[in-house]
């Protein structure tokens, strides 16, 4: 930059200006805050930021645009979270899986507690607890009469 355009007298920011500012800062920070432990936190969040560095790239380009740069990332982060929810629901066989692990003493929410529920059943610990948060199916990979004889239920999951 040259020193003419330093000293040059710059106007206020309008009010639309700040609103678009601050709407602008809102949707960035968003894009870049995930709770730590969130599923696929890594993935998630590499995503949300390259999406979040793209506001620079288009603010560079033509910074009236704000508003609708604005309006996209937000509607990127909407879909972007109502898919990872949609992807990480249990089911209701799940939630009576972790129900009836509650039961026998196994809390499905601690790791050490899967793990040791996975060793005594003899099932794969990752897949167990990819099964307990919805990230994977409960099915024949499962041995779910196995799994519970050592809950002590008649059927896992029912």
């Amino acid at each position: 930059m040259d020193q003419q355009n330093l000293n040059a007298p710059t106007r206020p920011p309008s009010p639309d200006e700040v609103r678009d500012l601050r709407a602008l800062l809102t949707v960035v920070l968003d894009a870049i805050t995930l709770p730590l432990g969130t599923l696929n936190y890594e993935a998630r969040i590499l995503d949300r930021a390259d999406w979040a560095s793209f506001m620079r790239k288009a603010l560079d380009e033509d910074p009236r645009d704000l508003g609708w740069n604005v309006d996209f990332l937000r509607a990127m982060l909407d879909a972007e979270e109502k898919k990872a929810r949609r992807r990480h629901r249990p089911t209701r066989e799940v939630l009576r899986l972790r129900m009836q692990m509650r039961a026998a003493a196994y809390n499905p929410d601690r790791p050490n507690e899967v793990e040791a529920l996975a060793c005594v059943a003899t099932i794969d610990t990752q897949l167990l607890a990819a099964v307990l948060t919805g990230r994977a199916p409960l099915d024949h990979r499962i041995p779910r009469r196995r799994l519970a004889e050592v809950l002590g239920v008649q059927e896992v999951g029912r």
